[in-house]
């Protein structure tokens, strides 16, 4: 409810059950995939950089092209193209530490350090690239034909990750 109003969403069940088998499918085809071999772990990875974009872009339209608000639908404008320059390089940072990982464990034991750096860099970017697939997420965001704004909130975005990391050392300790 906002204002007394409610948010109404009309989207199909089959279509959701659809897109969260696919979902599951490549969760698992990601997750299983190195217990297999080393070619099966990377064919995921790259079915998954191949189509991850195109089917975040396609579930931020399903989601908001089917949510509206006092008889006015939401939208959702980015078109695919714009989804792989935002995305594709936020999944190819997330998934270089499974690929490191990958190649070092049938590798030298050298090879741990690049591991080490890979996994403390991509830990030290999650917040960012949080922050770049909100501002992607809004800055493309419609409701009827009005658009909606991000403003930047990188140091924000931070912010509440370190804050987090403070609760979960504290309640450790």
């Amino acid at each position: 409810r906002l204002d007394g109003h409610v948010f109404d969403f009309h989207g199909n069940p089959v279509a959701i059950l659809r897109g969260r088998i696919v979902a599951l499918v490549l969760l698992v085809a990601y997750t299983w995939g190195f217990e297999f071999s080393l070619a099966a772990g990377l064919a995921s990875i790259a079915v998954l950089l191949a189509a991850g974009p195109w089917l975040f872009v396609k579930a931020q339209q399903f989601k908001f092209a089917n949510t509206s608000f006092r008889g006015l639908r939401f939208g959702f404008a980015a078109a695919p193209a714009t989804g792989y320059r935002v995305v594709l390089p936020i999944l190819a940072v997330w998934f270089s530490t499974s690929v490191l990982a990958a190649v070092v464990t049938r590798m030298s034991p050298g090879w741990g350090i690049a591991l080490g750096v890979a996994s403390v860099a991509t830990v030290l970017l999650i917040p960012g690239m949080h922050h770049r697939l909100k501002a992607f997420q809004h800055d493309y965001a419609t409701y009827g034909e009005r658009r909606f704004t991000f403003r930047p909130a990188l140091v924000e975005f931070y912010w509440v990750y370190v804050k987090g990391l403070a609760l979960l050392v504290l309640g450790g300790i």
